[in-house]
């Protein structure tokens, strides 16, 4: 069986141990714009350029924007997969973490009175 060896943000590649041979994996470079998680149920409506499209979103549906207008429809949706909402899930939550942890340090110390005499 071929094995698929992704490495960070490095170009997957596959390797066929039967026959030794290493090459680059085959994709396609999508250009994601955006990941939303739907939090409760909605109507998703997409329009761009003379396309126009109107779907039911459910909560934990996941709506995958695309930057490239030569798609069919410039988004797509993903339903039950648990391994896209746990992950999407987690990173929101680290990202808050964040946030708060960013903001908690911005709190400004008020300034002590001068108690010193200055000259005239």
């Amino acid at each position: 069986m071929k094995k698929i060896y992704i490495h960070g943000r490095h170009d997957a590649v596959m390797f066929d141990p039967e026959t030794d041979q290493v090459q680059e994996a085959p994709y396609t470079r999508t250009s994601v714009r955006d990941v939303l998680l739907v939090k409760e149920p909605a109507k998703l409506i997409y329009s761009s350029g003379e396309k126009h499209y109107e779907e039911n979103v459910d909560v934990d549906d996941i709506i995958v924007i695309f930057y490239n207008g030569t798609f069919e429809k410039g988004y797509t949706i993903v339903k039950g997969n648990t391994d896209w909402v746990n992950n999407l899930k987690k990173y929101e939550a680290e990202e808050q973490k964040r946030k708060e942890e960013w903001a908690a340090k911005q709190v400004i110390e008020p300034q002590a009175e001068c108690c010193c005499d200055v000259p005239a």
